[in-house]
């Protein structure tokens, strides 16, 4: 099913049982090149910083994995973490994989997210597949 995003910055978002892919934008504080992300992502601290306080600020999660890719040609860091939350008193853990896309002054997050390991691995393709198919057109004019 796809819906449109709920919360700030959530642009749209695929739901099939518990498994969920959102795209989010925010403004990023300063516009960036491609060629200055790449320079700055270099930094592993940098990045570090990023996903603990853009993804997982205040939450408790432990980082399984962690790479610079390229998402349609723009810097991007990827991760995979588990994430352990709490909800109206029910604790429960998360496992996500996501993009942080770096296009100029915006901030792209492209984000999986399954509350099954099992099913986490079962829609891993496609979720990477989606990710993958994200197109920026403006670098193609």
């Amino acid at each position: 099913m796809v819906e449109e995003g709920d919360r700030p910055n959530i642009v749209k978002k695929f739901i099939k049982g518990r498994n969920t892919y959102l795209i989010l934008i925010k403004d990023n504080l300063t516009f960036i090149s491609r060629n200055q992300a790449r320079e700055i992502l270099q930094d592993s601290s940098y990045i570090n910083n990023y996903i603990n306080e853009l993804i997982f600020s205040k939450k408790k999660y432990t980082l399984v994995s962690k790479s610079i890719v390229s998402v349609d040609n723009y810097p991007a860091i990827q991760f995979e973490a588990k994430c352990y939350s709490e909800r109206v008193g029910i604790d429960f853990e998360l496992i996500m994989k996501g993009w942080i896309v770096f296009y100029e002054d915006k901030l792209v997050f492209l984000q999986s997210i399954s509350q099954s390991e099992l099913e986490f691995k079962k829609y891993a393709t496609l979720f990477q597949l989606i990710s993958n198919s994200v197109i920026f057109p403006d670098q193609y004019n």
